[in-house]
């Protein structure tokens, strides 16, 4: 009965892995399996003569920066129930709670099967990482094929499911997790590149190239197979991005004019009431960021410990109000950076809490030179600069099993077949 669980155990990090970048919901699936398989594990062994034994510490396998990482999502998890005690909406509160609870189960899972199996899993959750990946993009590319719609083949008509940032984000690092030794993994990696670029997102633009780019220069002189297939994939991407864009970097452009946003809002601030026609206004994703980051400083500015975890759209929607942000306020927007969405909600104090929590694991990481780990906070950080990572499952589930799959297998006491050679 043992031996048959261990077998079934060792698949649980990879079927989580696969399930990632296949669905927003269907991570919550498989974590369930693996609670359940835990579960039914230690009451096997509690029942049984068989005694599994263990690898090791938890500490070994996950590293310095694992510990710092697993910990500090365990953290956060009690301070945002700690932002519970100054939320007015219980119920949006609890909710939320219930949202980022990854946050805490996935640390006590990683840690419980790697103090049980050591690194075993770990190396499949990283191939079906992007297996996941190559099935998320076929299925897409053929829909827009059979489809015969125009749409289907760009943002979120290609993203399907996921926002397109967010899956910009799971195709970056799967290409920089994928091998260049088969000759069809390198035309994934072209193909990668073009569905970034088709994605139309100007993070996940700017993130794909930078991290290829920087893997790239970082293979030449190990893998130069390697290093040309990522530069056609940014070639590519390049390419496919100029073809998807229609105008969404002209409106970026005209957003980020000093001034612009302010004049925005000084126009519509002279409107008391906001009717249904007002709100029709031509305004885009990167305008409504720009209203969404103004009305997220304004707040932390009078809130010196937040708005409490529930509290943060309806407090923000108020600033919109006010403020005149049209778009903004019709979409119900977030933060829409992960940064500020720990600002509003909590402060200072939150928003230097992700920082030391982001940071120390990157200064831990790159002390241990786990450079691949290194560059995925990289990242993070910069897609969570323009969303709200924390703040849905799609994003919380592979901010936290992501970061520790790395942290595990890149740990310095690493095995041959770790991702830094």
């Amino acid at each position: 009965m043992s031996f048959r669980m261990h077998k079934w155990m060792a698949w649980m990090p990879a079927l989580t892995a696969l399930a990632i970048p296949m669905h927003p919901r269907l991570s919550s699936i498989t974590l369930l399996l693996w609670v359940l398989s835990v579960v039914a594990f230690e009451a096997s062994v509690v029942f049984s003569d068989e005694s599994p034994g263990l690898r090791g510490s938890s500490s070994v396998f996950l590293g310095r920066s694992g510990r710092w990482f697993a910990w500090g999502g365990v953290g956060l998890y009690l301070l945002y129930g700690l932002g519970l005690f100054w939320t007015e909406r219980m119920e949006v509160g609890r909710f939320a709670m219930e949202g980022k609870f990854s946050l805490l189960l996935i640390p006590l899972l990683t840690m419980h099967h790697v103090g049980r199996w050591g690194r075993e899993g770990f190396a499949k959750a990283r191939q079906a990482f992007w297996l996941g990946l190559i099935g998320f993009v076929l299925w897409r590319a053929s829909f827009a094929l059979f489809s015969g719609e125009d749409g289907a083949w760009r943002y979120d008509g290609l993203a399907g499911p996921f926002h397109p940032t967010y899956m910009g984000m799971y195709l970056t690092l799967g290409v920089i997790l994928s091998s260049s030794k088969k000759h069809w993994n390198r035309v994934m990696v072209c193909l990668a590149g073009v569905f970034v670029g088709l994605l139309a997102s100007k993070a996940a633009w700017l993130v794909a190239t930078c991290a290829w780019g920087a893997e790239a220069l970082r293979s030449r002189k190990m893998e130069t197979s390697r290093a040309l297939s990522l530069f056609a994939a940014i070639v590519l991407l390049v390419a496919s991005g100029t073809i998807a864009d229609e105008g969404r970097m002209d409106e970026f452009r005209t957003y980020a004019m000093p001034g612009a946003v302010a004049e925005q809002a000084e126009e519509s601030a002279s409107t008391a009431l906001l009717d249904s026609s007002q709100l029709n206004e031509k305004t885009g994703s990167s305008g409504g960021r720009m209203q969404a980051w103004k009305a997220s400083v304004a707040i932390m500015q009078t809130h010196a410990i937040g708005a409490g975890t529930g509290d943060v759209t309806d407090e923000l929607c108020s600033e919109y109000e006010r403020l005149g942000a049209r778009y903004a306020l019709k979409k119900r927007m977030n933060p829409h950076s992960v940064w500020l969405q720990l600002g509003v909600s909590h402060g200072v104090l939150g928003l230097a809490y992700l920082l030391i929590w982001i940071g120390g694991t990157a200064f831990l990481a790159a002390r241990s030179r786990q450079w691949i780990l290194v560059l995925w906070l990289g990242i993070w950080a910069v897609n969570g600069s323009v969303e709200s990572l924390l703040e849905l499952q799609q994003g919380v589930v592979p901010t936290m099993f992501l970061t520790l799959m790395l942290a595990v297998l890149t740990s310095p006491d690493r095995a041959v077949d770790s991702l830094d050679a």
